[in-house]
């Protein structure tokens, strides 16, 4: 369950999504923000600053997207100090470990 939790943490709409319109900021809101997406929607979208040369590291976009990144690490974190606890063989120990 904890090797799941590891990957389910990959699955925040934060990292990659494509729901731009959902308060996300997933791999089309990155990119859309940028020259490669011309972003032309105004002050509106979450990300506007970026294409606006006007964002700091403090923007809501950032926050999100790094939150979720440290939420996954964190979770692999724990698995890997808490996984030698759980009677198992070693090998499979070992697995959970590199998966993490």
């Amino acid at each position: 369950m904890a090797l799941t939790a590891c990957y389910d943490g990959m699955q925040s709409p934060n990292l990659y999504n494509d729901n731009i319109d959902d308060w996300k900021f997933g791999f089309l809101g990155r990119e859309t923000s940028t020259d490669n997406g011309d972003h032309t929607w105004g002050n509106w979208m979450l990300g506007s600053s970026i294409s606006q040369c006007t964002s700091a590291t403090t923007d809501e976009c950032f926050l999100m997207y790094w939150n979720a990144n440290y939420e996954v690490i964190k979770r692999c974190n724990i698995l890997i100090e808490n996984v030698e606890r759980i009677p198992m063989e070693q090998e499979k120990i070992e697995a959970y470990k590199a998966e993490a």
